[in-house]
C-alpha cells in the first residue's frame, strides 16, 4: 500500500473521530485499531495547524497517543518529525491562547525532538566558544528576551 493511499484511507477515520465530542475520542481510538496509524495522527496534526481554535485539543490527543502506535524501524525519523510538528503546532496554539511560557516550553520540546530525530549520533559537549558565539548572535539579532526566558525556565527546573 503506498503512502498516498494510506493517507487517503485515514481521512474517513479522522472524520468519524472528529464527529464525536472530544471527550469520546480516547474511547473511540482504543476501540478502532485500524485508526491507530501514523497517517491518522498526521491528518489530525494537519487539521490542528489549519484550525487554531481546535489546535490545543487536537495536539493534546495526538501527544497522548503518538507513542502508542506501532512504528516500523524505517519510519522512526518521520515519526520523530510528527512528534516535533505536533509540539510546534501546540506552541503556536499556546501562544495564541496567551500562554507564552507554555508556548516556549512546547517550542523547546519541538526543537529537541526534531534534532534528536534528524541527528542519530550524540552531540559534542557545548564549549566556551559555542556559548560566546551564541551570545554574539543573541545580541546581534535581539534574542535577549528569548534567552532570558530560557534561563528563567531552566533555573526553575522546567
Amino acid at each position: 500500500m503506498n503512502e498516498d493511499h494510506e493517507g487517503n484511507a485515514a481521512r474517513p477515520l479522522v472524520d468519524e473521530l472528529l464527529d464525536l465530542p472530544s471527550e469520546g475520542w480516547d474511547d473511540w481510538f482504543a476501540s478502532h485499531p485500524e485508526a491507530r496509524t501514523e497517517h491518522v495522527l498526521q491528518e489530525l496534526v494537519r487539521i490542528a495547524e489549519k484550525n487554531p481554535p481546535d489546535a490545543l485539543t487536537l495536539t493534546d490527543f495526538v501527544l497522548r497517543h503518538v507513542d502508542s502506535i506501532e512504528v516500523p524501524a524505517a519510519a522512526k525519523v518521520p515519526h520523530g518529525l510528527l512528534c516535533a510538528d505536533t509540539w510546534r503546532i501546540r506552541a503556536i496554539a499556546l501562544r495564541h491562547a496567551g500562554d507564552e511560557d507554555g508556548a516556549l516550553q512546547a517550542l523547546e520540546r519541538a526543537s529537541a525532538i526534531r534534532i534528536a530525530a534528524l541527528v542519530p549520533f550524540p552531540q559534542p559537549p557545548v564549549t566556551e566558544d559555542d556559548i560566546r558565539r551564541a551570545k554574539e548572535l543573541s545580541e546581534q539579532y535581539g534574542w535577549e528576551r528569548l534567552l532570558e526566558k530560557i534561563r528563567k525556565s531552566r533555573s526553575r527546573g522546567e
